[in-house]
């Protein structure tokens, strides 16, 4: 019942930016992990339709990509609209 995807995500080395992530579910809960260059941040909260999730991020090593993992912990699939980074 669980599942994940990665993505690489061009960013600003040494910059602030926003991992921004529009997200659904086919449930009315919403439960997953999004894991952004190795920093866990856990979703378990209820939805109805999409949501907008915001994660800040600065990047401190020089790197132009950064990997981003989404992890289904629950039996409600997570659907992923967009990633975008700004």
């Amino acid at each position: 019942t669980h599942g994940w995807f990665s993505y690489e995500v061009a960013v600003k080395p040494y910059g602030e930016q926003t991992i921004c992530l529009t997200v659904g579910s086919l449930g009315d809960i919403l439960k997953l992990k999004v894991t952004v260059d190795g920093i866990e941040h856990i979703f378990d909260e209820e939805i109805c339709g999409k949501k907008k999730i915001v994660i800040p991020f600065a990047e401190k090593e020089g790197k132009e990509n950064v990997r981003i993992r989404i992890d289904r912990t629950a039996k409600e699939t997570p659907y992923i609209y967009l990633i975008t980074v700004k």
